[in-house]
């Protein structure tokens, strides 16, 4: 109370609002991959347009087309790759199309140099200091041809999303070089190099996916050997406007009049549909869900967008050894079921066997959670260790867990059955952690679990003869 000694009017303002936790968003990826320019810190992007004017375009990595003649049978070429070099700027195309909102970018290098796991790791290391990132998304591990040292990347970023709290990492299963095709060498590729204490921490995701992307290019990067002469498919007309000599660099331009051989060099280059690997698709789907729906929510049972098919039919007998192992490190996934589309089939994080932390939206929103109140809770530091400290503290904490098991995110019929809060002298505090300045909070929910098996009985009753 402000000591008064001039006659007058004084207004005083009165907070009327209790304290209240923000819950820390969820739904923001970190992708870690090459590009071909741009800044090399954490960068927030809102859609690919803005990934477009700071980092720039996909590699371009297409074969020359030769052209011996004006007839279309005289057109050859090598085989377009029907996977990119690198992968970043298409997984972020499939973020966007599965429903992802605003994400970070953060480069790993440019385009044309080594793989270098060193690069990676350090990029990974620098999100310990940042605060927005949630999910964590390696799009640029496939030029790793060791397994031990592709999946030591990702036990990195496991081990930096423990520290953070707040993070989850999606994971790429790798497929084995001697035999792609083989699902129980891949996965137990995975289960052998993938390991250590935070395994609860990243979801892994298998198989590739055909998806319905082409390659992104520009008609002026794609070359044509023409009888002797080096072109390019076309030049556009505003460039020729502008530079009428590039006309002769320009195969649409010296082609017959009817542009058979472009057309058929273009229809060459639109009719492969990438394959690219799964985790950009699933971060958006992680996105959509948390926005609309809530963290709580398991990521699964959902259709993709853009993905024509799964690289590699499963069956639900070998998904059967990929979703439950006896090590624990259970496989998600994704299948393409008959009318519902590719779907992702799965919804368990790397520790499988553990009771505690076996789902995917478990650990979320836990994470969130902790991260939630730990950050509301530093208002209370430097306030007196006292009871009236000590309810402010419990009634926020209270009212925030509260909206969550309304929203469905906690289970219960009732309050005290979903959540409870604890703190006070003698609850959870002794006299001497008063004394040396501390305040115990605990708190415990009752998380929703998704309904992985879902079991039908029928019973038939027969009628009397």
């Amino acid at each position: 109370m402000p000591d008064y000694t001039v006659p007058g009017v004084y207004v005083e303002e009165v907070s009327i609002f209790p304290f209240s936790v923000h819950p820390l968003s969820t739904s923001k990826p970190v992708f870690i991959g090459y590009t071909e320019k741009g800044p090399k810190q954490l960068t927030g992007i809102f859609s690919l347009t803005d990934f477009e004017e700071l980092f720039g375009g996909p590699y371009i990595d297409l074969p020359a087309f030769v052209v011996d003649g004006n007839s279309v049978s005289t057109l050859n070429s090598a085989p377009i790759p029907e996977s990119p070099v690198f992968h970043l700027y298409y997984s972020l195309k499939l973020y966007f199309a599965n429903g992802g909102g605003p994400c970070y970018v953060l480069s790993a290098g440019r385009f044309g140099k080594t793989y270098n796991s060193r690069k990676f790791k350090k990029a990974i290391r620098k999100l310990q200091d940042q605060k927005g990132p949630s999910l964590i998304v390696l799009t640029d591990l496939g030029g790793f041809e060791d397994p031990h040292e592709y999946y030591s990347v990702y036990e990195e970023a496991l081990d930096v999303c423990q520290k953070i709290g707040n993070c989850f990492t999606i994971i790429d299963t790798k497929f084995s070089e001697s035999n792609p095709n083989d699902h129980q060498a891949n996965i137990q590729e995975l289960r052998s190099h993938l390991g250590g204490p935070h395994l609860r921490y990243g979801a892994a995701y298998y198989p590739q996916l055909v998806s319905y992307l082409e390659h992104h290019y520009s008609e002026d990067q794609v070359t044509v050997i023409f009888g002797e002469e080096k072109m390019v498919l076309r030049h556009s007309d505003q460039t020729i406007e502008d530079d009428p000599e590039k006309k002769t660099e320009s195969f649409y331009h010296n082609d017959d009049d009817r542009k058979l051989n472009y057309h058929a060099i273009v229809n060459q280059l639109n009719s492969v549909h990438l394959v690219l690997p799964p985790s950009g698709a699933v971060a958006g789907v992680y996105a959509y869900i948390d926005i609309n729906r809530g963290v709580w929510k398991a990521p699964a049972g959902v259709e993709l967008n853009d993905i024509e098919r799964p690289i590699i039919n499963i069956s639900s007998a070998e998904q059967e050894l990929m979703n439950v192992s006896p090590d624990g490190k259970s496989v998600n996934v994704i299948r393409k079921l008959t009318g519902r589309g590719t779907q992702i089939w799965g919804a368990r994080t790397l520790a499988g066997n553990d009771n505690e932390w076996r789902y995917i939206s478990v650990q979320r929103l836990i994470g969130m959670i902790k991260g939630s109140v730990e950050a509301s809770a530093q208002r209370f530091v430097f306030e007196p260790n006292d009871a009236n400290t000590w309810n402010s503290a419990k009634g926020m904490i209270e009212n925030f867990l509260l909206g969550l098991w309304r929203n469905g995110a906690i289970q219960g019929a009732k309050q005290e059955q979903a959540f409870f809060v604890k703190v006070g002298l003698g609850e959870t505090m002794t006299q001497v952690d008063i004394q040396e300045g501390r305040i115990i909070i605990e708190l415990g929910v009752a998380a929703v679990r998704p309904a992985e098996f879902i079991v039908i009985r029928i019973s038939l009753e027969m009628s009397d003869p």
